[in-house]
């Protein structure tokens, strides 16, 4: 929602994801490598104690494990460029039916899903409703 949706509301440009991979020392006693299975032992803490606090990487033994914080970025980004492209879209077809072109406001307006930073569905079924309705609304505006 963070990555796509809102950031494509706010004119998001880029963005910094701070310590991506900040692993202390201290607070890993003797594991210093995620290296016993999906239900590790391994202590996520980054910052005096605090779990995971952003961290979308984590130390393996073959290298750098991707997390699920950084699963929900990608899935973020690749919503905010399927936002881009109904928004070419739209440009692209001024002369689409009225009603294919209000659906394609309504959709990259995403106000179904999302209202504001603090009022977001949390619903994953509807989420992808929406996903599904951007993608659907690029394909009918394409065949004009």
């Amino acid at each position: 929602m963070l990555m796509g949706p809102m950031s494509h509301q706010a004119n998001v440009e880029g963005i910094l994801y701070y310590a991506t991979n900040r692993w202390p020392l201290g607070d890993r006693g003797d594991q210093l490598l995620v290296d016993d299975g999906i239900l590790s032992a391994w202590n996520p803490a980054t910052y005096f104690g605090t779990a995971g606090d952003g961290s979308i990487f984590y130390p393996g033994p073959d290298g750098p494990m991707a997390s699920l914080r950084l699963e929900n970025v990608r899935d973020g980004l690749e919503d905010y460029n399927l936002m881009q492209e109904l928004k070419r879209a739209l440009a692209a077809h001024p002369d689409a039916p009225r009603g294919l072109v209000k659906r394609g406001e309504q959709a990259l307006g995403a106000r179904d899903i999302v209202t504001d930073s603090r009022h977001f569905t949390e619903d994953p079924t509807q989420y992808r409703a929406w996903r599904r309705e951007v993608a659907r609304t690029i394909g009918l505006l394409q065949k004009f």
